[in-house]
């Protein structure tokens, strides 16, 4: 009977671990599907803004910062999908919204991108 009993507690201890486990994949999966949509939302913003056809970010801040600066519309749009798909049903306060160049930098503030990252290559 003590045998038993031993044998119970770690079959209900693995049963619990594995729900864990489970639980924490799931969240990941959703964190993950989360951030590929606000992702998209937002290069489509700036796909259908044409800013990727400006030739100089520098003469054009006020046109790059309108679609993706801190406040611009593409950022909002991000922030706004992330935070519509929240993780284990739980919306998040927040969403932190990063523009990546390419070469493993990034901006919140694409109004700083050199002009190189601007030019349309297929335009």
């Amino acid at each position: 009977m003590v045998l038993v009993a031993v044998a119970m507690v770690a079959i209900v201890a693995m049963a619990a671990l594995s729900i864990d486990v489970v639980t924490l994949y799931l969240a990941r999966e959703e964190a993950q599907r989360s951030a590929d949509a606000a992702a998209l939302a937002a290069a489509r913003v700036i796909s259908v803004s044409g800013i990727t056809s400006t030739a100089d970010p520098g003469t054009d801040t006020a046109d790059w910062t309108y679609i993706a600066g801190t406040t611009g519309t593409a950022t909002k749009t991000a922030q706004a999908v992330g935070i519509q798909n929240g993780i284990g049903s739980t919306a998040p306060d927040s969403v932190n919204v990063t523009y990546s160049t390419g070469g493993g930098g990034s901006t919140s503030d694409c109004s700083s991108l050199p002009k190189v990252f601007a030019v349309n290559p297929i335009g």
